[in-house]
Protein backbone atom coordinates (compact mmCIF):
# COMPACT_ATOMS: atom_id res chain seq x y z
CA UNK A 1 0.00 0.00 0.00
CA UNK A 2 1.25 3.26 -1.03
CA UNK A 3 1.27 6.10 1.23
CA UNK A 4 0.80 9.58 0.07
CA UNK A 5 1.18 13.00 0.83
CA UNK A 6 -2.86 12.97 1.41
CA UNK A 7 -2.84 9.76 3.19
CA UNK A 8 -0.82 11.82 6.34
CA UNK A 9 -3.86 14.31 6.80
CA UNK A 10 -6.79 13.65 8.79
CA UNK A 11 -9.98 13.51 7.18
CA UNK A 12 -10.67 16.96 8.50
CA UNK A 13 -7.78 18.50 6.65
CA UNK A 14 -8.63 16.78 3.81
CA UNK A 15 -11.98 18.27 3.79
CA UNK A 16 -10.56 21.70 4.37
CA UNK A 17 -7.99 21.56 1.87
CA UNK A 18 -10.76 19.81 -0.88
CA UNK A 19 -12.99 22.92 -0.31
CA UNK A 20 -10.40 25.37 -1.09
CA UNK A 21 -9.61 23.33 -4.11
CA UNK A 22 -13.10 24.06 -5.48
CA UNK A 23 -13.35 27.81 -4.11
CA UNK A 24 -10.59 27.89 -6.23
CA UNK A 25 -11.04 26.34 -9.02
CA UNK A 26 -13.17 29.40 -10.21
CA UNK A 27 -9.58 31.69 -10.55
CA UNK A 28 -9.30 29.22 -13.79
CA UNK A 29 -12.91 30.23 -15.36
CA UNK A 30 -12.98 33.89 -13.91
CA UNK A 31 -10.29 35.45 -16.51
CA UNK A 32 -11.80 34.19 -19.59
CA UNK A 33 -14.85 35.82 -18.91
CA UNK A 34 -12.54 39.41 -18.75
CA UNK A 35 -10.37 38.25 -21.80
CA UNK A 36 -11.80 39.69 -24.98
CA UNK A 37 -10.71 37.30 -27.10
CA UNK A 38 -8.34 34.59 -25.68
CA UNK A 39 -6.33 31.99 -27.99
CA UNK A 40 -7.38 28.51 -28.10
CA UNK A 41 -4.28 27.59 -26.32
CA UNK A 42 -5.38 30.04 -23.39
CA UNK A 43 -9.12 28.72 -23.42
CA UNK A 44 -7.94 25.13 -23.47
CA UNK A 45 -5.34 25.31 -20.58
CA UNK A 46 -7.54 27.58 -18.39
CA UNK A 47 -10.22 24.94 -19.16
CA UNK A 48 -8.48 21.97 -18.21
CA UNK A 49 -6.92 23.32 -15.07
CA UNK A 50 -10.31 24.09 -14.33
CA UNK A 51 -11.29 20.27 -14.20
CA UNK A 52 -8.39 19.51 -12.99
CA UNK A 53 -8.71 21.63 -9.91
CA UNK A 54 -12.54 19.98 -9.35
CA UNK A 55 -11.85 16.63 -9.74
CA UNK A 56 -8.81 17.00 -7.18
CA UNK A 57 -11.28 19.39 -4.83
CA UNK A 58 -14.08 16.70 -5.16
CA UNK A 59 -11.11 14.44 -4.01
CA UNK A 60 -10.54 15.61 -1.52
CA UNK A 61 -13.42 16.73 0.25
CA UNK A 62 -15.35 13.64 -0.25
CA UNK A 63 -14.92 12.40 3.52
CA UNK A 64 -15.81 8.51 3.55
CA UNK A 65 -16.83 7.21 6.65
CA UNK A 66 -15.82 3.90 7.75
CA UNK A 67 -18.54 1.08 8.25
CA UNK A 68 -17.71 -0.62 11.90
CA UNK A 69 -16.95 -4.25 11.37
Amino acid sequence: MRVTGADRLSAKQRKNIGEFFLLGSSLFIVPLLFLDNPGVVVKVVLQLLWALAIAVGAMLAHVQKRKPE
